[in-house]
């Protein structure tokens, strides 16, 4: 070995090395554990209202066991539906979107599907996706009103007609969800990774610095839109593989869940982990419902797959 190809290798393992130790750090600060939010109500069960339960998962790139694991759990633990928030497959070719479909028909529950950036990979836009997956803006299910955002674009801001009728929608809603988080706190290990992020605006060309100042200002507006809520408000969102819950700092009714991932591996940059370097595999079962006085009630519970995986440390 030459000593070029020595000072290469010993630079990608204390590469290697460095994240490893961060991302342990970061754990030991945040401990994975079983995550249960609620609001304030949920307790307020004297009217004896139906509570709808759903199961929220995100990011399975085609890994067959986590729905193998599913279909176990939702046997003994029914759902009304069972919604995804993107990142079916790993770059949004057509056969791997009808490959995810039969993974999602075979658990035999209604479900509804964002796109996430994967899916829309091959042809950076929702041409693809939409050929596999029905796209559902807004329904109501037991009461509760869901509006469904699509938004895994970073180059492509939404028409102005459509993005209209996204505006409009949110005012009625008791839960929206996106496949890219709207806001993420500061101190959250994903904070530059939402809707319209700008961290990495110095470094396009200037036809997607355009597009993405657009996209950014878009999710900006519909940020403050959302924050003049006058009522509970649960917003989920996918793609960082890793789940947090937080409120809005502007606006106290509003509360975030990211859910996290059912994938095998996560992507840092070029290199490839097991998505248990991160965070062990998971989902969300969100309980919600409204109360005689139209307050939205929720409790969120996740559901963790594997052990935690620590890179020996304790």
């Amino acid at each position: 070995m030459n000593k070029k190809i020595l000072q290469i290798a010993v630079f990608s393992i204390l590469t290697l090395s460095s994240l490893l130790l961060f991302i342990a750090f970061y754990n030991k600060k945040n401990p994975e554990a079983v995550m249960e939010s609620s609001n304030k109500y949920l307790l307020q069960k004297s009217d004896n209202l139906k509570i709808t339960k759903i199961a929220v998962i995100s990011d399975t790139h085609l890994n067959e066991e986590s729905f193998k694991f599913l279909l176990g759990f939702l046997n003994s633990n029914p759902v009304a539906a069972i919604i995804h928030l993107g990142d079916h497959t790993d770059f949004g070719d057509l056969k791997s979107l009808k490959l995810s479909k039969s993974y999602l028909d075979s658990l035999n529950v209604t479900y509804y599907s964002l796109a996430g950036d994967h899916d829309i990979a091959e042809t950076s836009s929702l041409s693809n996706f939409s050929q596999v997956y029905k796209t559902t803006k807004y329904m109501t299910i037991n009461d509760i009103n869901l509006t469904f955002i699509n938004n895994p674009f970073n180059y492509t801001p939404f028409s102005t007609l459509e993005f209209d009728e996204i505006l409009r929608s949110i005012s009625n809603a008791d839960l929206i969800l996106t496949s890219q988080p709207l806001f993420v706190p500061k101190d959250n290990f994903f904070s530059y990774k939402y809707m319209g992020s700008m961290d990495d605006v110095a470094n396009l060309s200037p036809t997607k610095q355009i597009l993405l100042k657009e996209y950014n200002s878009q999710g900006q507006t519909l940020l403050s839109k959302i924050r003049e809520t006058q009522k509970q408000l649960l917003i989920v969102s996918g793609d960082h593989h890793r789940s947090a819950t937080f409120t809005d700092p502007a606006n106290s009714l509003i509360t975030y869940h990211i859910t996290g991932a059912l994938a095998k591996n996560i992507y840092l940059g070029s290199k490839q982990y097991s998505q248990k370097a991160l965070q062990s595999p998971r989902f969300s079962i969100i309980e919600i419902y409204k109360n005689s006085e139209g307050q939205t009630q929720f409790k969120i519970k996740e559901q963790i797959i594997e052990n935690w995986f620590k890179f020996g440390i304790t």
